[in-house]
């Protein structure tokens, strides 16, 4: 016999909450589930479907009689027992312990950003609704661009590999039994929009017309859920990325065997659509030579820059110290809610032979932004800018693509770490330096 996953003391216990609660006798699955999500109960209590629902989509929540079933519960028809009756349950709780706990994606200390990089990485974090189409050959970096922006962002990013098999059960949702009981399972689209996460629609082409299902999503709107009767509306951030190795007009020429014609209703739903090609050998080369100078080992490139007083400040006026490397700008909404986890590490750290030297990333003529933003997120440290925007000199000479991004620089002026962010910021410090 299946041990049942609450006792009889829980059971009491899990009524009298939901009583106390709802302050009434009978409550909704509906109501149910938003419960269980809202305090993260682990596990579903299934004897309140089998054992006190009165009517149809109506369980009793009374704690008295706990151990007896309500009696429509126990129902017979004369001398012939009636087969259990599936329950159809939509688990928000259960939906919740089926996926990872991120998806925001790790990052690689190897990428080097090209093509619609900083594009792509303005949409994404802008949090707007804005579906981007993907085109180019396989094998120059569509999905890992893609992951790499999410990644720097810390947006949640659902991947789903789309194939000639692909249909709207695996898209949306579908059915499992699980403890005697028909749960809605939901797909990961339904889960994007929940999380308000990117998704991504990868190698789209391989998809045949089920894909269509897709179109009321693609347009930025609520989806209802045929199976459930539910309206899922997207939260705020979801966008949808696709990728495709063709146009969506197929291959003639036989070297992406498998990829079909999309339907142009489909195509259409997207705002716009970028064809990235491989990067340009010569720039490549440059990036990566870039990208191999301030690794970690090396020792920092020497720089100048003016500070907030137009003074000029030298990169190895901080030798002797540790010195955290911080590219930033006023503009910049991932580094100014990371400011205050800088703050707290520099205050905690900042009489123990370390310093910070800000580089902001800020706009020609907006010098005052920027000295706003240092008085206002309390970044008592040094601070040095040309105001050329993403033409930054340090910025490009340390091969800086996206903010905010960092380094760690030991007293000898050699990187030993590199975007280092809240708690391993924080670590590493303490690793160094050691506790207060």
């Amino acid at each position: 016999m299946r041990k049942p996953n609450y006792s009889l003391a829980d059971k009491t216990a899990m009524l009298e909450k939901l009583h106390s609660h709802y302050d009434k006798d009978t409550i909704s699955l509906k109501e149910l589930n938003t419960f269980l999500e809202k305090n993260k109960v682990k596990q579903f209590p299934y004897f309140i479907l089998r054992e006190r629902k009165v009517a149809r989509n109506t369980f009793n929540i009374l704690p008295k009689n706990v151990d007896v079933a309500t009696p429509t519960a126990q129902q017979s028809v004369s001398a012939v027992a009636m087969a259990p009756v599936a329950q159809v349950v939509n688990l928000a709780s259960r939906r919740a312990q089926n996926v990872t706990e991120s998806f925001v994606p790790q990052k690689s200390s190897t990428y080097v950003p090209f093509g619609f990089y900083s594009d792509l990485k303005n949409i994404i974090s802008s949090r707007i609704f804005y579906p981007i189409y993907i085109t180019g050959l396989s094998g120059n970096g569509k999905t890992m661009m893609i992951e790499q922006v999410c990644a720097a962002l810390k947006r949640e990013l659902v991947r789903v590999n789309i194939t000639k098999r692909t249909d709207e059960s695996d898209l949306i949702g579908s059915y499992e039994l699980i403890d005697g009981s028909t749960v809605r399972r939901e797909g990961p689209v339904l889960t994007a929009m929940r999380r308000g996460a990117v998704l991504l629609l990868d190698e789209c082409d391989l998809g045949t017309e089920d894909i269509l299902c897709l179109q009321p999503i693609l347009e930025g709107k609520p989806y209802f859920d045929k199976k459930t009767g539910e309206v899922v509306h997207p939260a705020a951030g979801f966008t949808v990325l696709a990728t495709a190795n063709t146009k969506g007009k197929g291959s003639d020429d036989g070297r992406f065997i498998g990829t079909n014609i999309l339907n142009e209703a489909f195509l259409e739903r997207f705002a716009v659509t970028f064809e990235q090609d491989y990067p340009a050998a010569k720039s490549f080369n440059e990036q990566l030579e870039t990208a191999k100078l301030t690794g970690i080992g090396r020792m920092a490139p020497e720089f100048t820059q003016n500070d907030t007083l137009d003074q000029p400040v030298q990169l190895s006026s901080f030798k002797g110290r540790y010195l955290l490397i911080d590219f930033w700008a006023s503009w910049c909404g991932p580094c100014r809610q990371e400011n205050p986890n800088v703050v707290k590490v520099f205050n905690q750290y900042k009489d123990k032979n370390f310093h910070i030297l800000g580089i902001s990333l800020d706009r020609a003529g907006q010098k005052d932004k920027w000295m706003k933003a240092i008085h206002d997120d309390n970044l008592t440290w040094s601070h040095v800018s040309d105001l050329k925007f993403w033409d930054n000199a340090v910025s490009k000479q340390y091969g800086i693509r996206a903010i905010p991004q960092n380094l760690l620089l030991d007293p000898s002026g050699k990187i030993i770490a590199k975007n280092l962010r809240g708690e391993a910021l924080a670590k590493k410090m303490e690793e160094l330096l050691g506790g207060k």
